[in-house]
């Protein structure tokens, strides 16, 4: 059952970047951040095993109180960069915010 999460991943997140080659420049960028949030997906998922271990807390304990201040932080930080590197323009930035919560809400969805 660990290793699900991985096949999701992979069976989700290839497809949809073999796609993101395919397709006209200016939809590629929201593309991309459906990805980011399939990844952030994973990653929130280990980050909250490893606290879970760290912490010595329950299961329940974990999805009650870290779990949505791991996964909101986890989903800001592609926003946050995004800001800084890419672009500040406000209608781009509600499209990436957009994207990375549909990616992981994807395989969240998926998985859970």
């Amino acid at each position: 059952m660990d290793n699900l999460i991985y096949t999701l991943f992979i069976s989700v997140f290839v497809p949809i970047l073999l796609m993101a080659c395919l397709i006209e420049k200016k939809a590629r960028l929201p593309i991309v951040f459906v990805l980011i949030g399939i990844f952030t997906s994973v990653f929130a998922a280990e980050i909250n095993g490893l606290l879970c271990n760290l912490l010595a807390m329950s299961t329940y304990e974990i999805t009650i109180i870290v779990t949505p201040i791991t996964e909101e932080i986890l989903k800001a930080i592609p926003i946050l960069i995004c800001t800084t590197t890419v672009t500040a323009k406000r209608e781009k930035l509600f499209t990436a915010s957009m994207a990375v919560g549909i990616g992981f809400a994807v395989l969240e969805n998926a998985y859970y």
